[in-house]
């Protein structure tokens, strides 16, 4: 999943302006959102059981 969003990041900067850019910059921003919220649950529930 990591490596998809900064695939989806890199290519969106390549692809310069334009709709396909944005969705795909959309796309990685996304993923990211999903990453940060995934890694923040395991954090907490880490704690948790500590």
């Amino acid at each position: 999943m990591v490596t998809e969003a900064q695939y989806d990041a890199v290519t969106a900067a390549m692809s310069g302006s334009g709709a396909r850019s944005a969705g795909l910059a959309k796309k990685a921003q996304s993923r990211h959102d999903l990453i940060a919220e995934f890694a923040k649950d395991y954090g907490e529930e880490a704690n948790r059981l500590a």
